[in-house]
């Protein structure tokens, strides 16, 4: 008989706790990136695209024009983050 495991108690204040609760807030303040901020943090301008088409990164471009600005969900950057 396998011994059985005890459930781990959370340790609210732990950094593992801490990090995954990052997302969260930025997701829940719809905290936002520019497009070069973005591109940056998930290791350049091709990567990013990739990420956007695929659709795990949130982009939104209030203004239909060429030069319009791009706002990209910080919480779904951070989940990508390359160093």
């Amino acid at each position: 008989m396998k011994p059985r495991l005890k459930p781990r108690k959370l340790d609210i204040l732990s950094s593992d706790y801490t990090l995954d609760l990052i997302p969260l807030v930025f997701k829940k303040h719809r905290v936002v990136f520019s497009k070069s901020e973005a591109a940056k943090l998930v290791g350049g301008r091709a990567r990013l695209l990739r990420l956007i088409d695929r659709g795990a990164i949130e982009v939104e471009k209030p203004t239909n024009k060429q030069n319009g600005k791009w706002f990209c969900s910080a919480a779904d950057v951070i989940k990508h983050i390359r160093l």
